[in-house]
């Protein structure tokens, strides 16, 4: 009888210091590592994605191709959305979708991570944020047996890349 009661002690006591969030709150704000400005080194040139706080349930971005040359291209907008206990990566990507947005939905996600997945979609079909540190993480983008991946960089002070 002891140890049955020992054990059932024992049980509550591990479920009461489990996380079933993986460590993290439920809520906009444990991915707000995401905001701010951030660049990453293509061979066309600089790619800088910005986010911003809308609201509790929007965090809102772009993201811009500064070209080798002087030329800045607009590549995509960007949201990051909660809808009841559910997260999308939202983009519209210019010249794209018939210039739509393309919703993709949260479908793992960590303290420092997510993924985002739209099986419809043709490419990407999956997209991954990996927070290495405060001041970097790569983005994944995957499907169609195809993989592209960035790393970024966080933008200390926010200023447009020099020109070459």
């Amino acid at each position: 009888m002891r140890s049955v009661l020992t054990l059932a002690i024992f049980s509550i006591l591990s479920l009461s210091f489990q996380d079933p969030k993986n460590g993290f709150e439920d809520k906009m704000s444990s991915f707000k590592w995401l905001i701010g400005t951030w660049v990453t080194n293509t061979k066309e040139g600089k790619v800088m994605e910005t986010w911003l706080p809308m609201n509790d349930s929007i965090y809102s971005g772009q993201s811009t191709l500064y070209k080798k040359t002087t030329e800045t291209v607009a590549l995509e907008t960007i949201q990051f959305v909660r809808r009841n206990k559910d997260y999308y990566f939202v983009t519209t990507v210019i010249g794209q979708n018939n210039n739509g947005p393309v919703e993709f939905k949260v479908t793992s996600r960590g303290k420092n991570s997510f993924t985002a997945e739209n099986k419809q979609h043709d490419f990407p079909k999956k997209i991954t944020y990996i927070l290495v540190n405060p001041d970097s993480f790569h983005s994944i983008l995957e499907g169609g047996g195809k993989k592209t991946e960035y790393h970024f960089t966080r933008v200390k002070k926010a200023t447009v890349p020099k020109q070459k």
